[in-house]
């Protein structure tokens, strides 16, 4: 099972433990990098704030599903004018700040929510050992969605100022 299941960055992110239960399979992992870089002016820390452990949903794994238990830490900035005093490492580009499930999942949820749309794409992620509701299948559709759409709403916009203004200029 172990070589089914591998770490998404093995560089940084070192499985401490894993632990197969019925429901689910729990990966526990930390980072092992030494230090990080603070987001906001990119200055380099080692001193350790705090430490907490960050969830993340994975792909599923011989029909069960796969939750990746990783310990974050938190560190102080140590630049003086930066207004970020604490910040979090960073895990693997696979893993954005604050997402709760690592990109591979989310790209195959993102499919699945383009092809069935809400019921369908559900009962399917069910036979997947995948839960999420058609309403939050909805929900992962709507940036992407929203991104579509608003190249289409400046070029309509533009339309409709260029036909207004065109009907102005023909009154007078």
């Amino acid at each position: 099972m172990t070589s089914a299941l591998r770490s998404p960055d093995p560089e940084r992110l070192q499985v401490l433990e894993m632990e197969v239960r019925e429901e689910a399979i729990i990966v526990r992992a930390a980072i092992t990098t030494l230090g990080a870089y603070c987001p906001l002016c990119q200055h380099s820390s080692n001193i350790v704030h705090s430490h907490y452990v960050r969830t993340l949903a994975d792909l599923p794994c011989s029909g069960l599903p796969v939750r990746w238990h990783i310990q974050v830490r938190r560190y102080k900035c140590l630049n003086t004018s930066c207004s970020r005093k604490i910040f979090v490492e960073r895990l693997h580009p696979g893993a954005p700040a604050y997402a709760r499930r690592w990109l591979r999942q989310k790209s195959l949820l993102l499919q699945v929510a383009f092809a069935l749309g809400g019921r369908p794409g559900e009962r399917l992620l069910h036979h997947l050992s995948m839960s999420l509701s058609n309403d939050s299948l909805l929900r992962l559709r709507k940036p992407r969605l929203l991104c579509l759409l608003l190249p289409l709403c400046g070029f309509l916009v533009w339309m409709i100022g260029r036909y207004a203004s065109e009907k102005r200029t023909e009154r007078f």
